[in-house]
This record gives structure tokens, sequence and C-alpha cells, in this order.
């Protein structure tokens, strides 16, 4: 399994926009990692779903995202 884990914001961000969610849009993040683009894709979509096969990062997920639920 390959992993890649965005450390900057404003990569996040540049992808977010590239991307372009609306507030209408239902979005999958598969494989969120540690969050890095969770958050922007909250924010930009109306909802979103993830899915993280990696058990060792879904309690941080929980954690980062506890009123959220994406989970």
């Amino acid at each position: 399994m390959a992993r890649t884990f965005y450390a900057t914001s404003a990569l996040s961000s540049r992808i977010v926009r590239a991307v372009g969610p609306r507030s209408t849009d239902r979005l999958v993040e598969i494989g969120p990692g540690q969050g890095a683009l969770t958050e922007p894709l909250l924010e930009a979509a109306g909802h979103l779903e993830v899915i993280e096969l990696d058990r060792d990062l879904i309690p941080g997920l929980r954690v980062q995202f506890l009123t959220t639920p994406i989970l």
C-alpha cells in the first residue's frame, strides 16, 4: 500500500481548488490518511464520506473530526 501524506496546508488547498467541490456536492475521500485534504474538503463540499483502511490512522481521524459525522 502506497502512502503519501501532505504536510502543507498550501498544497492541500491547491488540490481542493483543483477539484473544485461545491456545497451541493457529495464526495468520497479514499485514504484520508492524517486528514490533510479532509478538512478543506469538508469546508467546500456539502457532504463528505471518508474510507480509511489503515486501522492505525482511524483513531486520529476520529479525534480530529470528533464533531463531524464523516467516519
